[in-house]
């Protein structure tokens, strides 16, 4: 079962066929949210991109709590710790950039640690934290703005204190997003980000590895592209309903992401 946002404030199920399972609004209709993630046991957690809010729902779609706090300020992904225990989210309020823990019990605010400026403001990555199999550790990695050669990596130590331990590494040559909307029906935006500029190669497959389409081959610059996918093959025929895979492939990188198509 794949779990997806859709529109700016729905949570749906979407079951191997494609089917939808279940939908539900978010009670701040209009709210915009990042892509949800689904702890260990089971729940599905939303935050609000810019409407400062955490919602956790039962795989059933009952909605367990919904925490709306303005302190939060901008919400931009949320992992879950392997013993389910804590919620940490990267993003920024009152103009700090913040790494942050929640209790998964209720979303109550556990710490919260800023981030410190090295020449351009700390831009907390899209990508969700990563944790030690013990759950005692988070790891966050953050994007310098102005500064495309290198990135942060940050260990956090998931107690009282979140202390921290960065390190700095070389940034990916390539990051590709997951598309947006997903699933989607008339279109899809696939965006992808050069640490430098180079050749790069965007294509759609089916789940057979076939070529469907090329978005993009040729030269890019430094930055962040998007581009659209109207769900067409090379052809100009429609694709029909199901699951489909984005790959960017540049000298150093060959990364994939997935796409659904519903009828």
């Amino acid at each position: 079962m794949v779990v997806t946002g859709q529109g700016l404030c729905t949570v749906s199920t979407i079951d191997r066929d494609g089917a939808v399972a279940w939908r539900e609004t978010s009670p701040d209709p209009g709210a915009q949210y990042v892509d949800p993630t689904v702890g260990p046991d089971g729940t599905i957690y939303v935050a609000g991109w810019f409407s400062h809010y955490i919602w956790a729902l039962d795989p059933d779609g009952t909605t367990k709590w919904f925490r709306d706090e303005p302190s939060y300020g901008q919400l931009l992904a949320l992992g879950v710790s392997p013993d389910d225990a804590t919620i940490v989210d990267g993003g920024n309020s009152d103009n700090l950039d913040l790494v942050r823990a929640f209790d998964t019990t209720n979303g109550d605010l556990l710490w919260q640690y800023e981030l410190p400026p090295e020449g351009a403001r700390h831009v907390v990555s899209s990508y969700r934290p990563s944790f030690s199999a013990d759950s005692r550790t988070a790891y966050v990695t953050t994007l310098l703005l102005n500064y495309p050669g290198y990135s942060y990596l940050y260990a956090m130590a998931l107690d009282e204190t979140a202390t921290a331990v960065a390190t700095t590494v070389p940034s990916a040559a390539a990051l590709l997003q997951a598309p947006s909307p997903n699933p989607f029906r008339a279109w899809t935006s696939v965006a992808f980000v050069m640490s430098r500029a180079a050749t790069a190669r965007l294509t759609i497959h089916d789940v057979t590895g076939r070529l469907v389409k090329t978005l993009v081959n040729e030269d890019v610059s430094v930055g962040t592209h998007t581009v659209r996918w109207s769900g067409w093959d090379e052809s100009g025929a429609a694709v029909a309903p199901g699951v489909y895979f984005v790959r960017l492939e540049t000298e150093s990188a060959r990364l994939t992401e997935k796409a659904i198509r519903l009828k």
